[in-house]
């Protein structure tokens, strides 16, 4: 793991720790591979798991799946309508998607700069709402699906 992805990890762990919840072999290492795979489904972070777990338990990553959501240190998004994928939760998720292709591209924070947070914020308030996070999903067509349609 990059120094990013070992912070990430470092929170998360000490999220759960702080609400007292045992942090077993399983739950780590369902929560490495959410950070370290690019939208994950749950059967990649099955073999993800089973890959550094011998006797991984199916329903043990499922309940920290959902433990997590609960938690809400977790995304869950379906981009095609029908699959799953999960990636940590974070204040900014931005992502592109293609129509045709179904290419998926998650923009990082300094591309994230030009939308204007406190804005989202005051919106919320202005429906008694207080402000968490915010999730854009962006769709058109890539570069590539463009230039064959053209």
């Amino acid at each position: 793991m990059d120094a990013i992805a070992q912070k990430k990890y470092d929170q998360i762990i000490g999220k759960l720790k702080k609400d007292g919840i045992r942090v077993t072999n399983i739950r780590s290492e369902v929560i490495k591979a959410i950070i370290t795979t690019d939208h994950p489904t749950i059967n990649d972070i099955i073999k993800i798991v089973e890959k550094t777990s011998a006797n991984t338990n199916v329903m043990s990553v499922y309940n920290t799946l959902n433990l997590l959501l609960e938690k809400h240190l977790l995304f869950a998004n379906t981009f095609n309508g029908k699959q799953i994928v999960y990636e940590i939760q974070d204040v900014k998720s931005v992502h592109l998607k293609c129509d045709s292709c179904l290419a998926i591209q998650h923009l990082d924070d300094q591309e994230l700069q030009v939308i204007d947070e406190s804005r989202l914020k005051q919106l919320a308030q202005n429906h008694q709402m207080t402000f968490d996070h915010f999730k854009i999903e962006i769709h058109g067509l890539c570069q590539k699906c463009y230039q064959k349609a053209t």
